[in-house]
C-alpha cells in the first residue's frame, strides 16, 4: 500500500506459516536500527522476515517503511528463489541505504543490531 508509510508484504506470514506446519522463527527490525533511516530523520517503520527455521529459507517478509515498496520486490525474489537468510545477511548492500535494513534483519537472526557500529556485520 502506498500509504506514509508505506506496507508491503510477500510470502507467509506467521499464522500461514504455522496453519501449514512450517516451523518457522521471525526476526523484526526497527527503522530506528537502520542507518539510512537515521540519516533520513524518519524511523517510523519495520523490516520483518520470516525464515523456515529448519531450512533456513526466506518464507515471508513484511515491511512498513517510507520506502517499504521499494524493498519488498527485492525480498519477493529471495522467497521465490529460496534463498536463505544467511545468504541475505552475507550479501553486499551499500551502506546508507534503506536496502541495507535487509542485511540488518537478516543479522538479527543471530545478533542484536542495536549493539552493533553501524558498519558491523
Amino acid at each position: 500500500m502506498f500509504t506514509d508509510p508505506q506496507i508491503a508484504g510477500a510470502g507467509l506470514d506467521e499464522a500461514q506459516a504455522e496453519s501449514k506446519g512450517i516451523p518457522f522463527e521471525v526476526s523484526k527490525l526497527e527503522l530506528k536500527d537502520v542507518p539510512r533511516a537515521i540519516a533520513a530523520n524518519d524511523t517510523r517503520g519495520f523490516i520483518k522476515l520470516i525464515r523456515n527455521s529448519e531450512t533456513d529459507k526466506l518464507i515471508g517478509a513484511r515491511v512498513v517503511a517510507p520506502e517499504g515498496g521499494e524493498l519488498i520486490q527485492q525480498l519477493s525474489m529471495a522467497i521465490k528463489y529460496r534463498i536463505t537468510v544467511k545468504d541475505l545477511a552475507d550479501s553486499f548492500y551499500p551502506y546508507l541505504t534503506l536496502g541495507e535494513g535487509i542485511k540488518l534483519a537478516a543479522i538479527t537472526f543471530g545478533k542484536d543490531v542495536s549493539k552493533l557500529s553501524c558498519c558491523a556485520s
